[in-house]
């Protein structure tokens, strides 16, 4: 008896440090930069909120529709009554390693008297635009409706419809969809307490992905999300102008492209904007990574605001 119970025990031990090589194999890069930014203290408070957080729906909804424990930018020119700008995206809007005042709403603020409200966050993609969109309590918390929605996408995009980064540094959690196989539409996904938390089934969907999917089929996908959150907004917010900001393109964008302007996208490339020459890479681009220094919207901004009179 005691025999049978060591071998279960080994086997467990066996299958848990399997998934821990498992997460370093695959989120290596995250996990990497992760822990060498992070204190003994914080990585041990960080985990201990991945594990007791609320991942309810309920709680879900809150984070990221009302911001709470979250952190969005405080909105600009919110005196104005002309109608609005809302951002959308990842850390290259909201800002990575670079002061409040350097991101692209400040930046903004200072081309245009309109409101901007900035709804992007650290790691995020057009996921959790398209949860915000598809939410009724979104459109509440405007008081009219704004007159350009902009999502700024980049090449990474694509990974982060299908997985999330490193567990423990993630705070959109649950906000995925997939496909129904009856409607072949998409249908956010309910989390799992136990394999959220632990097992984290998405690691292992994470590399199936990535071994069977073919670059049609994650067209496809992306395709969908886009879908979906032009026709949240004509719904609600009927003659509004979508554009997308392409700060770094892929050919699973490029694919896509002649449907989002069928759709009525406007597409808009940074590097008709800003190009990046490799001498000025460094004085566009963060230390050490890809995002937007605190030159890069700067230089953008008065570009792009041609495009939003």
């Amino acid at each position: 008896m005691i025999k049978k119970i060591f071998i279960i025990f080994i086997n467990i031990l066996i299958i848990v440090c399997i998934f821990i090589i498992f997460d370093f194999l695959v989120f290596r890069q995250e996990v990497k930069l992760y822990f060498k930014s992070c204190t003994i203290s914080n990585m041990l408070t960080s985990y201990k909120n991945f594990v007791f957080r609320d991942i309810s729906p309920e709680s879900i909804k809150k984070r990221i529709i009302n911001g709470e424990n979250l952190g969005y930018h405080q909105p600009k020119n919110i005196d104005s009554t002309e109608n609005s700008i809302i951002l959308f995206g990842c850390s290259f809007v909201y800002g990575h390693k670079i002061p409040e005042e350097k991101t692209l709403h400040s930046v903004l603020a200072n081309y245009t008297t309109r409101p901007i409200y900035d709804r992007s966050f650290h790691g995020w993609g057009i996921n959790q635009m398209l949860y915000q969109l598809k939410s009724d309590e979104f459109y509440k918390l405007f008081p009219q409706k704004p007159k350009y929605i902009i999502f700024n996408y980049f090449n990474g995009h694509i990974t982060r419809l299908y997985s999330p980064i490193f567990p423990t540094i993630v705070e959109y959690h649950g906000t995925y969809y997939n496909i129904d196989k009856k409607t072949n539409k998409l249908r956010l996904k309910k989390p799992s307490q136990l394999f959220e938390r632990f097992i984290s089934l998405e690691k292992i969907r994470y590399l199936i992905y990535n071994i069977f999917l073919t670059d049609n089929k994650r067209s496809e996908f992306l395709l969908k999300h886009f879908i979906d959150a032009k026709e949240s907004v004509d719904l609600h917010w009927p003659g509004v102008k979508f554009i997308i900001l392409v700060y770094f393109t892929d050919k699973y964008f490029e694919k896509i492209k002649p449907n989002l302007n069928n759709l009525g996208y406007e597409i808009i490339y940074r590097e008709d904007l800003v190009h990046f020459n490799s001498p000025d890479l460094k004085y566009y681009l963060a230390e050490n990574d890809s995002h937007p220094s605190d030159k890069a919207w700067d230089a953008i901004v008065p570009k792009l605001i041609k495009y939003l009179k």
